[in-house]
């Protein structure tokens, strides 16, 4: 039975991962790492931690991965901050949260991203009203496709996991949703770089065709 309906937040509530993108290449040149943007899609749905992680012992990085994370979490508020004029939600997310409100159900959003990233854009997009929990990958043990924002979540929301509907994007997002129990819907967004979404429970393009009845009926 669906209580509760989790978002993702980077593709699928807002477009941003150009943005990332765009901040990440410029950091990548600071710290001298030459990196394809072929490379860059398997980190899509990664946290920063975990991606700096990765890159720090690939690439023998003399920042730590703590300063790799400022860095581009500065560089990212920077960014938002610059070009929040044209920052809007993804087409039908407005809607869709309304409609999962008015059907009673809980909301929340969990993502690999840091807590101050989920609360700058949920501002700038005008609909943090609609969710009962954030949850940030970096407060987690392990990141996506590891389960543990996606069993912390459900615990903040109080919701059992077998209840809880997952929106993702990516692959990593929709595997770590299916190993914490839950039903997943993969979003796909053609800025995600084709994420592989072939494990979830059904796949949309268009959020203005997915609503509570459709969610409901994948239990």
């Amino acid at each position: 039975m669906l209580e509760a309906v989790i978002f993702d937040m980077d593709g699928v509530l807002i477009d941003s991962e150009p943005f990332h993108l765009e901040v990440n290449k410029e950091l990548f040149k600071q710290v001298g790492i030459t990196f394809s943007e072929e490379e860059y899609t398997h980190f899509i749905g990664v946290s920063n931690k975990e991606m700096f992680a990765i890159l720090k012992e690939k690439y023998k990085l003399t920042q730590s991965v703590e300063e790799l994370s400022q860095m581009q979490l500065v560089g990212f508020l920077e960014y938002l901050e610059k070009e929040k004029h044209i920052q809007k939600p993804i087409p039908g997310v407005p809607e869709l949260l309304a409609d999962i409100k008015k059907a009673g159900l809980k909301t929340a959003v969990a993502s690999s991203s840091d807590m101050r990233n989920i609360e700058a854009v949920l501002k700038i997009l005008d609909i943090k009203k609609y969710f009962n929990a954030l949850v940030s990958g970096v407060n987690v043990k392990k990141g996506k496709p590891a389960p543990d924002i996606f069993i912390e979540t459900a615990k903040q929301l109080g919701v059992n996991p077998e209840n809880c509907m997952v929106i993702e994007d990516a692959m990593h997002g929709v595997q770590a949703a299916k190993a914490a129990g839950m039903k997943c819907l993969g979003y796909v967004n053609h800025n995600s770089c084709n994420q592989d979404l072939t494990k979830a429970d059904a796949v949309a393009e268009d959020f203005k065709k997915v609503n509570v009845l459709f969610l409901k009926s994948l239990f």
